[in-house]
């Protein structure tokens, strides 16, 4: 054994060290000891935990302007491994009757060098609930970053893994370094703090005592395990040894350890997920999907589903034992409990090793089909090391007999937990008798969230974290246009490629042909008819059957179908059966019947496959994409755009734009002239106080730290300024306020709906514009795509004009007269009492409703330019969008605003130059600022080019007495990439 000390504290310190000694010596394990702060509320102090995870939060953090001075910190850290064997090793000591026996001797002798040390009882981190420093162990994740006494910060490392136990500062330099040389790496710690604003007086209170005693229980932690055996074993790697336990592996013996069975759980898991995910294969042993969260599932009474919290699978498994999760129709249900066990057998509940073990619920059938005849190894010898969880795959609930016989089985295992997993609807569920009998609690499954996604792909795809946020956001905002849940096994099937390109564009249709694909792969793969139709076939008649639901709006039964199904199958002459064809379809989840009408259960495959067969057939496409129609298909129409679009459809756009923009020059746009003053809204030193006011009164009310009586009355301010602001749109057309004639509250209300119906037609026009446009300039050409360009700008320019011009004549000056009024205020005292004072309570209703106003008048830029930005995000468009020219000013600028988000490096300089023309104190500059920080923060991953736009965003405001402090923002952006360029 080899000891080497660090120079000095810190993760460069700990490289320096690893690589110094790696360069020297040759090793099979490298070990970094020492002391850590605790996190986790399972950890005390004077604990020792162990890794199985470190997350480096090092590098690719991201700042952001918190407001009031204060700075915003996102991470992005990236992920080392333990192996797995080895920390089952070390678990071994806690499990194992036998070495139970040495494991609380070493506790004891912790205990009694503690009481040396004059400590005679530890608390918690808030400084109760003493108890004496007798330490445990738990291996999990451990994070290396800058230890702070925020609890900020400690919050974000959690949203990153709930799990996380400690923080510490070495790990993360120490396996950049091993993980290069391929050399195992184990962190061993010491709870010495709890990482909180406590740990100073903890430290300055004990004399650095509980520092000492952490760092001794870690080393004599590991002086203990070099008498394990288990231990040892995993440090030897001769030949010899590896052949002994591939013997030991092919013996069957009727006791099998519960290594062996992890270790075997691991295989077996990702075998079946392979098995299930044709796409999963591609990817190499160890790739893991993210999990999503689970929502309780309430009965629907009254008014609908109340708001849940939403809960980790783990920790409800720590509380309950019998659980149900709902799941969608648009979910693969063959994937889901493959997913879950994936992640159960990485985790443990209370020192507990959890085992989990998927069952077919078709397959449990009496009388001998059992779940000990499913999994026979796992109820086999010492129970006592493991925590055993039946996944259920599916509910025959529609049996009784069959139900009965898995409730039997339930109850025969009251020591193990059940999750069941089934499409059947939750309340359904609730209400049957096996719910009643197995009193389960039953869940949904919730979206993988943001950050669970961006860093699912920086960990898989070797990304930035710019990069893998861009791309997280992407997806996100793509499965929610559809409506669809982000499903682990969709991260499968995309490839590395397919997420570059998704940097530079939105290149929706190869993640949709890759999840239909997918689908339509399992289906294939199940088909055990005599004759299988290949997934080509089976795709095409999947097209035909949406344009006859979607276009000729057919409606099919279950007997519609079937006869349907048999003329497809004459038309081909295909020797199948109709009954089982439709079958296939319907248990691979693709379609449902809904009241005896027939559905596609998943919208994106509904939608791609409506695209597909429309671009494919001009005279459909043109009779579908109607664009007088009210129920227009915008989600197909931008899949359409992609795949190609028809001649006779691009014309029609054209003359819509044409149309909805007339031949009149613009005069005078509002934002280009001084009619709305931005001082006039809101005090511009008000702006970012009033933000983090109502920022931290909503987490007040998520956090429960209000009374009542203050959460109502702030509803019931909301709700009143929403109100006056709606009634006062309708008022501003309003030519007489004196005027009683009906003739002119007719002639009001008509203009009113005129000028909704101007700003509907521009929306629509506008929106289909930018789609054709964005997703179809692949199929354009030259002059179409430049024609198109213009009139877009000019379409967009209209719009914002005659949008915020509509929302600046509402008159928040007499809405915040009223509700700041004796009146009002004197009925929110009255109606809510509190300590609240009267003067603050004025002032916080005048300056949300300024706050309403600045929002309002700045929302049509902000939606306008996002959406273009969203959608027209094609580098493709680059050379078009330099070439074409643009005789109006406001047109022009977002002709800049659009190139310089191409992000192709000389977009830039025009829009620098744009900008510069501007009027010195206008709206307009807030609003151009506002939207390129979003860009900067949300839509780009090139480090040069975001620090252009944010150079950009900063002379901007300069104009309107503004400052905006850039430069910890450019320093995160500088430093982001730096990692990836010297690995690089």
């Amino acid at each position: 054994m080899l000891v080497v000390v660090q120079d000095e504290m810190g993760r460069s310190s700990a490289s320096n060290s690893a690589t110094e000694a790696l360069n020297e010596f040759t090793c099979d394990l490298f070990i970094c000891l020492g002391i850590a702060g605790g996190l986790s509320k399972d950890l005390k102090l004077g604990d020792v935990c162990y890794s199985g995870n470190v997350l480096d939060v090092n590098d690719n953090a991201k700042t952001t302007d918190g407001g009031e001075g204060a700075i915003n910190l996102e991470l992005s850290p990236f992920t080392y491994r333990t192996d797995k064997a080895l920390s089952l090793a070390l678990d071994f000591v806690r499990r194992d009757p036998v070495s139970r026996i040495g494991y609380k001797e070493w506790q004891q002798s912790r205990l009694a060098r503690a009481r040396e040390l004059g400590i005679e009882e530890i608390q918690d981190k808030k400084g109760q609930n003493p108890q004496e420093p007798l330490p445990n162990s738990l291996s999990g994740t451990i994070a290396c970053g800058v230890v702070s006494a925020g609890n900020n910060y400690n919050e974000k490392l959690k949203q990153i893994d709930r799990k996380v136990l400690a923080i510490e500062t070495e790990s993360g330099g120490v396996f950049n370094i091993t993980s290069r040389k391929g050399v195992n790496t184990l962190i061993i710690r010491g709870i010495s703090d709890y990482a909180d604003p406590n740990k100073a007086k903890l430290e300055a209170g004990t004399q650095d005592l509980v520092r000492v005693l952490a760092a001794e229980n870690a080393a004599s932690f590991l002086k203990f395990q070099l008498g394990n055996n288990k231990f040892l074993e995993r440090l030897k790697s001769s030949q010899e040894t590896t052949q002994k336990m591939e013997k030991a592996t092919e013996t069957l013996s009727v006791t099998k350890s519960l290594e062996e069975l992890v270790l075997g759980g691991f295989t077996f898991i990702d075998e079946r997920l392979r098995e299930i995910s044709p796409e999963y294969r591609l990817h190499p042993k160890g790739y893991q999907m993210p999990l999503p969260s689970i929502v309780a599932e309430q009965p629907k009474e009254g008014s609908g589903r109340r708001s849940e919290p939403i809960h980790d699978i783990v920790e409800c498994l720590r509380t309950e034992n019998h659980i149900y999760i709902a799941l969608d129709k648009n979910y693969p249900d063959k994937s889901v409990p493959w997913v879950i066990a994936d992640h159960l057998i990485r985790s443990e509940i209370d020192n507990v090793q959890l085992l989990p073990i998927v069952v077919n619920g078709d397959d449990i059938k009496p009388p001998h089909y059992s779940i000990e005849v499913a999994a026979p190894d796992v109820f086999v010898g010492d129970q006592e090391n493991r925590q055993v969880v039946i996944i259920f795959d599916g509910l025959p609930l529609s049996s009784k007999t069959r139900t009965k016989f898995i409730l039997d089985q339930v109850q025969q295992h009251k020591n193990a937990k059940f999750i069941f997993t089934d499409r059947t609807e939750a309340n359904f569920f609730l209400q049957s008798e096996f719910a009643s009998a197995v009193s389960a609690s039953a869940y949904r499954l919730c979206e993988v969230s943001f950050s669970q996604m961006a860093y699912f792909v920086q960990r898989n795809f070797e990304m930035n974290g710019s990069e893998s946020e861009v791309v997280a956001k992407r997806l996100r905002d793509t499965f929610r246009k559809f409506h669809l849940n982000a499903h682990p096994a969709y991260f499968a099937g995309i490839p590395k490629e397919t997420l570059s390109a998704l940097i530079q564009a939105n290149r929706r249709t190869e993640l949709m042909q890759l999840g239909v694909d997918g689908f339509l792969t399992f289906l294939v793969a199940g088909d055990q008819a005599k004759i299988a139709l290949s997934r080509t076939t089976r795709s095409r008649f999947l097209r035909q059957l949406v344009v006859e639901l979607n276009v000729n709006k057919r409606t099919f039964n279950e007997a519609a179908l079937v006869e349907y199904t048999a003329e497809f199958a004459a038309h081909y002459d295909f020797d199948i059966k109709p009954i089982t064809f439709i079958e296939e379809f319907t248990k691979a989840g693709i379609l449902f019947f809904d009241h005896d009408r027939v559905r596609v259960a998943i919208p994106f495959i509904e939608s791609f496959l409506l695209a597909q067969e429309l671009a494919s057939k001009p005279e459909i496409a043109v009779q579908y994409f109607n664009l007088t129609d009210y129920n227009f298909d915008l989600a197909t129409f931008d899949l359409y755009c992609e795949i190609q679009p028809c001649e006779q459809v691009i014309s029609a756009v054209s003359r819509l734009l044409q149309d909805k923009i007339g031949d009149d020059l613009e005069e005078s746009h509002i934002l280009l002239s001084d009619r709305i003053d931005p001082s006039n809204l809101i005090a511009m030193d008000k702006l970012g106080a009033l933000q983090n006011r109502i920022e931290r009164a909503a987490r007040d009310i998520v956090d429960d730290k209000n009374t009542t009586v203050e959460k109502q009355r702030l509803v019931d301010i909301t709700e009143r300024v929403s109100e006056r602001a709606s009634k006062s749109s309708v008022a501003a057309f309003e030519t007489d306020e004196d005027s009683e004639s009906p003739a002119d509250s007719i002639s009001d209300r008509e203009e009113f709906e005129a000028a909704v119906d101007r700003l509907s037609d521009l929306s629509f026009s506008t929106m289909v514009g930018t789609l054709l446009v964005g997703y179809g300039a692949e199929h354009l050409d030259a002059g179409t795509k430049r024609r198109l360009i213009v009139l877009v700008t000019k379409s967009a320019s209209r719009l914002i004009d005659q949008w915020t011009e509509f929302n600046n004549r509402i008159d928040f000056g007499s809405m915040k007269e009223d509700l700041t009024s004796d009146e009002f205020l004197d009925e929110m005292m009255v109606k809510y009492p509190s300590d609240t004072k009267r003067e603050k309570l004025k002032s916080t209703i005048s300056d949300y409703v300024d706050m309403m106003k600045f929002l309002c008048v700045s929302d049509p830029f902000r939606k306008v330019m996002g959406s273009l930005g969203d959608h027209a995000k094609n580098p493709i468009l680059g050379k078009s969008l330099v070439a074409v020219e643009i005789n109006e000013p406001f047109p022009e600028l977002i002709r800049a605003i659009w190139l310089s988000d191409l992000e192709l490096g000389y977009g830039e300089d025009l829009l620098n130059k744009t900008t510069k023309k501007l009027p010195q104190i206008s709206l307009l500059r807030i609003c151009i600022s506002e939207y390129l920080l979003k860009q900067v923060y949300w839509a780009h991953a090139k480090k040069d080019h975001r620090l252009k736009l944010l150079e950009i965003a900063e002379s901007v405001l300069k104009k309107v007495s503004l400052n905006l402090d850039s430069s910890k923002i450019k320093k995160v952006i500088k430093d982001e990439t730096r990692k990836g360029d010297s690995s690089g």
